[in-house]
C-alpha cells in the first residue's frame, strides 16, 4: 500500500466516524421555560404505557371493574409529560372511559432501571351527568324570559 491510499482510507474512515458520532447515544431535547432537557426515547415511552396499562389490569376487582380493565387493554392512552430535568418529571398516562376517567401518574426520574423505585400513583374520576347550566344561555343573550306571577 501507499501512502495515498493510506491516507485515503484513513480519511474516509474519519469521514465516517464524524458523520455517525452524533447519533450515537444523543437524546432529544425539549426546551421548558428557556431551559434545555433531555426526552424520553419511544422505547422508555412504551415501557411507561405498559406499566401504566399493567397496573390498572392488575387491580381489576379493587380499583376498576373487570369491564374497565377490558377496555384499558384495548384502547390507546393519552400520555402527558412536563419535564422538569433530563428525564425527570411528572408522566400522567390517562384513559377516559364511558363512566370513568383514569389516571396514572409518575414522578421523578421517569426513565428509571428498577420500576418500583418510580413514584407511581393511580387517580380514579367517576363522571356525572351534566347540570343544567342557565350561564350558557345568558352568554349567548337568550336568557329565559321572566315569569309572571
Amino acid at each position: 500500500m501507499d501512502m495515498f491510499s493510506i491516507l485515503r482510507r484513513s480519511a474516509m474512515i474519519l469521514t465516517a466516524v464524524l458523520v455517525l458520532l452524533p447519533g450515537v447515544g444523543c437524546r432529544s431535547r425539549i426546551k421548558v421555560n428557556g431551559e434545555s432537557y433531555a426526552m424520553l426515547n419511544e422505547r422508555e415511552v412504551r415501557e411507561l404505557v405498559m406499566l401504566a396499562r399493567e397496573t390498572l389490569v392488575r387491580s381489576a376487582g379493587k380499583i376498576i371493574s373487570r369491564e374497565e380493565a377490558d377496555e384499558v387493554r384495548r384502547r390507546e392512552p393519552e400520555l402527558t409529560i412536563d419535564y422538569r430535568g433530563d428525564c425527570f418529571g411528572d408522566a400522567v398516562v390517562s384513559w377516559d372511559l364511558k363512566n370513568i376517567k383514569l389516571e396514572v401518574v409518575y414522578d421523578g426520574q421517569l426513565n428509571e432501571s428498577d420500576p418500583r423505585r418510580r413514584g407511581l400513583f393511580v387517580r380514579t374520576m367517576k363522571k356525572y351527568p351534566p347540570v343544567l347550566d342557565m350561564r350558557r344561555e345568558r352568554l349567548r343573550g337568550k336568557a329565559p324570559a321572566p315569569r309572571k306571577p
